[in-house]
């Protein structure tokens, strides 16, 4: 993996993490991958894609940014662009996430979308008009287990907007379901309380 930042310390940091390297431009980051993410603010989403739509070729996009339909990405990129967009939730630090995805235009390809985000958790596929009330359902772990009692069965937060939605029952087990250790359970707890505290 290849990270650039406007900020070269966090692209850094980011690297050192995931053992992978740093662009020093966007067109360095461009140029080295096969599949870009965008992981920016959604304000700072068309600024982004209109420095890199020249450079993108066949590369599938993916956006990260919440909030920006795939309308809104296409806008700004050529007709040809193979986009999509996936919102993780916090556990996919530990392996245990919830992937929502929407296939966008990358048709074929979406396998390989599927595989990447795969290896950190569970990948749920879904139509757009189901993407902000799922992102919700993965995304408010407390909110979640507030339901959870025998009147109220967990799955069934995530009918309200899509009552025979598919993907209610994966995205409830999977963001609240038991860490494999103790341990993972402890490092969840510390990686939000420092996500907290940056924010």
């Amino acid at each position: 993996m290849t990270f650039f930042d406007i900020q070269a310390d966090a692209a850094a940091a980011a690297a050192a993490v995931s053992r992978g390297g740093v662009a020093t431009s966007m067109q360095g980051l461009v140029a080295s991958s096969d599949l870009v993410i965008v992981a920016v603010r959604p304000q700072h989403v068309e600024a982004v894609l209109t420095e890199m739509a020249s450079m993108l070729g066949e590369r599938l996009l993916v956006s990260v940014a919440a909030g920006v339909t795939l309308a809104r990405l296409r806008a700004t990129l050529p007709a040809e662009a193979s986009v999509a967009r996936v919102m993780p939730n916090i556990a996919a630090a530990l392996g245990l996430g919830v992937f929502l995805t929407v296939r966008g235009t990358t048709g074929n390809r979406f396998a390989e979308i599927d595989r990447l985000f795969g290896l950190c958790g569970r990948v749920v596929e879904l139509d757009e008009e189901l993407f902000d009330a799922a992102t919700a359902v993965a995304g408010c772990m407390p909110g979640m287990l507030g339901r959870s009692s025998p009147a109220s069965p967990l799955p069934e937060s995530g009918t309200g907007s899509a009552p025979e939605s598919p993907a209610s029952s994966p995205c409830t087990v999977c963001t609240v379901r038991r860490p494999s250790s103790p341990g993972r359970a402890i490092q969840l707890r510390s990686s939000m309380r420092r996500r907290r505290r940056v924010g």
